[in-house]
């Protein structure tokens, strides 16, 4: 393993407003894998190299999330900026009980075709030349079916040069069409994974499996598998 890896992190981020007890909105940015890349970079410190990856639209918004970015030390050359695309956004309500509600505008997001433009070849081509690659089930969920194609075949290339590939489940069955397709989706890239962060729940949502055992089992090819359980320990 390079002692001084570069890692690459896939995914989406989006304009986050959260809807206050006043009923003003405060706006923030947030993603799973964009959330993983800062406190990645956070951690490192000179120790390595973290890009993300992904593609945003040319507005302000944009603009904006390419500062925040830069400012946390993030590489920016395998974001895409297409023209007259949007991010996504997501709005979080909270009840009188502090339960969270989240409603999505993602639809017609950017990042939906990160891999299906021709600005796309040159960073597919990269991807195998990272020390590790990160992405998420929400990646998958996003790209749609030639996104994920494109990627799983990056995925291949980077394992066969050396690169560690790690895949956190993060299932959320609105971002797909059925869980079928789900199911395909995450067990044709599981495959190809070498650290598979996993949460039970999600376990249990999309495959069935009604405990721990029964997860490890499923994944005898993985080097590492981490399960995720909610309040109990990992």
């Amino acid at each position: 393993m390079n002692t001084h890896p570069r890692i690459a992190l896939i995914g989406e981020c989006m304009i986050e407003l959260q809807h206050r007890a006043d009923g003003s909105l405060h706006q923030s940015f947030g993603g799973d894998t964009l959330n993983t890349a800062v406190y990645l970079r956070r951690e490192l410190g000179d120790a390595g190299s973290v890009d993300y990856v992904t593609a945003l639209g040319d507005d302000s918004f944009s603009d904006a999330m390419c500062a925040h970015w830069r400012a946390e030390g993030l590489g920016l050359d395998r974001v895409q900026r297409l023209p007259g695309r949007l991010p996504g956004l997501y709005c979080i309500q909270t009840d009188a009980q502090g339960e969270r509600k989240f409603l999505y505008w993602r639809n017609e997001a950017a990042v939906r075709d990160c891999f299906t433009t021709p600005a796309a070849e040159p960073v597919l081509a990269a991807l195998p030349g990272y020390d590790v690659v990160y992405f998420s089930g929400i990646t998958l969920a996003v790209l749609g079916n030639i996104g994920r194609e494109r990627l799983l075949q990056a995925l291949i290339e980077a394992r066969r040069r050396g690169a560690r590939v790690v895949f956190d489940n993060n299932y959320r069955p609105r971002l797909w069409a059925d869980v079928q397709t789900a199911r395909e989706a995450y067990r044709r890239v599981l495959a190809e994974v070498d650290i598979a962060l996993l949460t039970e729940d999600d376990e249990r949502a999309l495959f069935g499996y009604e405990d721990s055992e029964q997860v490890f089992a499923a994944y005898p090819s993985i080097a590492e598998v981490v399960l995720k359980r909610g309040a109990d320990a990992c």
